[in-house]
């Protein structure tokens, strides 16, 4: 017996153990078990817990504990083994996930409603919340709440004229047509490659919305969509709708039903787990990507607030999730619009490298376009949300020329170079020809390289790459269509495709190992400066306004 592995087994699933002799203990406790529980669905149920910016893990004055979409997903399932209970109750209060979160969201429902009566009651209900909402049993609101399910639009606000008029000259070089990022500083209406990318994206999303709906509530699509063009619906005129099964109040409806938590303790206990089967690793890579280090604002700072996933730092958790023997495969979960080619480089590289050793599988949040897809496309496996928005294969860049803002506001400045391109990033004048010329082999560069990055990712020939390219964004549901990825899914499928790839049990351990973030000081002007220098170079796709 080799007693320093034993030894080694103990520690690695120490956490998982004491949490299951935990259960059992509580599980012993005398109590009756309630035939109807309730659960408040409120926050965006991210996939990693935010971080603390104490050196202990609790939250500050004021602020809630932030629930995962793994937390949720155990107490859903949790309550399903308890046979006692009957009907579930899920009160919304303020679910403010993206489409990718409320996609895994009513993945949870839509099982549950299969073993449950689950009803879903809402104060009033947006876009997303009717979405989740189709997955149940029952639909309910009180008779002064309304449906404001109005559909999905997608915005963008044009700052050219504003530009002009302060004497700011946007230069830029792009590939390709699609490359519609630059069209906000650049246009003052839709062009018509814009439009067509948006309407097509639009047109998935609203689509699987749709399709969704129309299928949880059993209804005609066509029932659905003028519905949904007759919104704001009032009560009533929803129920007559049938998007709605009842109208009554909260109270109600949770009359003799008890909190979920008083009921999970009733369920099996999960097993015990000894064996040294090996586990995931779960590496998030979320923001834009930067170079060097990850980096956080947890303000709420315009612009300047949220994460980066810095290349450095995530190269190194790839790394050492590769060289890690007790790790048998390792999920990305990539929630990022892209950032610096460099960075996305040294993350592609990392996961060429680990790829050969074990699978890696990404899985997609929201957005994994430009650099997010840059650093995905070369997994074993890739799935994307029916509405994540990725692709945008391309590359541009900007040059803000200032000379007429200075002079507006009396500035003017003088440069003494010591070679022909010392001034070569100047902001106070335009670019030279023989500048726009090296510009212009860059992007070409950067663009060929991209495209051959997808091309032997994906067994993809260069026609077809560039035919799928073009700077152009894709829904999940169209990128399966081309390749782009392989299946629609959640960060629980992905999990579980690497398991299998892995030949691991389903209780196998998930290990995050997401780099720590270094903490941005509104103060840190240094920091912030290079965090708006991500915002700008980033290549953006359009965020679509889906509430």
């Amino acid at each position: 017996m080799d007693i320093k592995k034993t030894a080694q087994n103990v520690i690695r699933n120490l956490p998982h153990n004491l949490g299951s002799l935990l259960a059992k203990g509580m599980s012993l406790i005398p109590g009756e078990i309630p035939k109807t529980v309730y659960l408040e669905l409120r926050g965006d149920y991210p996939v990693f817990a935010p971080k603390s910016m104490l050196p202990i893990p609790i939250p500050l004055p004021g602020q809630r504990k932030t629930e995962t979409l793994e937390e949720l997903k155990s107490q859903l399932e949790a309550v399903a083994k308890v046979a006692a209970v009957e009907e579930v109750i899920i009160l919304e209060r303020g679910f403010s996930g993206g489409f990718s979160s409320a996609f895994a969201v009513r993945q949870m429902l839509e099982i549950l409603s299969a073993t449950k009566t689950v009803s879903f009651y809402a104060d009033s209900f947006n876009n997303l919340t009717l979405y989740l909402a189709s997955a149940c049993t029952r639909v309910v609101t009180l008779s002064e709440g309304q449906l404001m399910t109005v559909g999905l639009a997608g915005r963008v606000l044009f700052q050219a004229n504003t530009f002009k008029k302060i004497g700011i000259e946007v230069e830029f070089e792009r590939r390709a047509e699609y490359k519609n990022a630059v069209n906000a500083l650049t246009e003052t209406k839709l062009t018509d490659s814009h439009r067509e990318a948006l309407t097509s994206v639009l047109t998935s999303i609203n689509s699987h919305w749709l399709e969704t709906i129309a299928a949880g509530r059993k209804l005609e699509l066509g029932a659905v969509q003028n519905a949904i063009n007759a919104a704001p619906l009032l009560a009533h005129e929803a129920l007559e709708h049938g998007l709605l099964t009842e109208i009554a109040f909260e109270d109600e409806l949770t009359l003799n039903a008890k909190p979920m938590l008083e009921v999970v303790r009733f369920a099996p206990a999960p097993a015990l787990i000894w064996a040294d089967t090996g586990g995931v690793a779960l590496i998030g890579i979320e923001g834009g990507i930067a170079d060097g280090e990850s980096k956080n604002n947890p303000l709420p700072i315009p612009i300047f607030g949220g994460k980066s996933a810095g290349g450095y730092s995530v190269a190194r958790a790839i790394r050492a999730a590769a060289q890690d023997q007790t790790i048998k495969a390792i999920v990305l979960y990539v929630d990022s619009p892209g950032g610096s080619a460099l960075a996305s480089e040294i993350i592609w590289r990392e996961v060429t490298r680990a790829k050969t050793q074990k699978p890696v599988i990404a899985v997609m949040g929201d957005v994994a376009a430009s650099g997010g897809y840059y650093v995905a496309c070369a997994a074993t496996r890739i799935l994307a949300s029916p509405a994540t928005i990725t692709g945008s294969i391309g590359v541009f860049n900007l040059h803000l020329n200032n000379a007429s803002l200075w002079e507006k506001l009396g500035f003017s400045t003088e440069t003494i170079k010591m070679s022909e391109n010392s001034d070569y990033f100047s902001p106070d004048r335009a670019l030279t020809q023989s500048e726009r010329d090296n510009v212009s082999k860059s992007v070409q560069h950067i663009y060929d390289t991209f495209k051959t990055r997808v091309a032997n990712g994906r067994n993809l020939t260069q026609e077809a790459t560039e035919a799928v390219a073009k700077g152009r964004i894709w829904t999940g549901l169209q990128a399966l269509e081309h390749g782009l990825v392989d299946q629609i899914g959640t960060i629980f499928d992905g999990l579980r495709v690497a398991k299998q790839l892995a030949r691991l049990p389903e209780n196998a351990l998930v290990k995050v190992m997401t780099p720590p973030a270094k903490y941005i000081a509104p103060t840190d002007l240094a920091a912030m400066t290079q965090v708006l220098e991500t915002r700008i170079w980033a290549v953006l796709p359009e965020k679509l306004e889906i509430r």
